[in-house]
């Protein structure tokens, strides 16, 4: 998990601590029933897409970009959902 990069720290990667925190917020956001839907993340997604001027390319061709990173689409959007839910 640590070695993972984040699209929170543009690509970088979490410490120790910065993971646990984000499991601690993930558990209060889950505890407090604020957890981002399916829904909520591909809106989210697609308001990325269009705010970087990436409206254009499709989610293959999104993914491709992402692989370049260490990102598999999944992950980004996992990555997406858990940023959400901790904001």
């Amino acid at each position: 998990e640590l070695d993972q990069p984040r699209i929170a720290k543009e690509g970088g990667k979490y410490s120790i601590e910065e993971a646990i925190i984000e499991e601690l917020m993930l558990e209060k956001a889950n505890e407090m029933h604020v957890l981002p839907t399916s829904v909520d993340i591909e809106r989210q997604f697609a308001a990325f897409k269009i705010q970087n001027g990436f409206s254009s390319m499709s989610d293959d061709e999104f993914e491709k970009q992402l692989l370049e990173n260490g990102f598999s689409l999944k992950v980004y959007k996992n990555q997406l959902g858990r940023m959400m839910a901790t904001e």
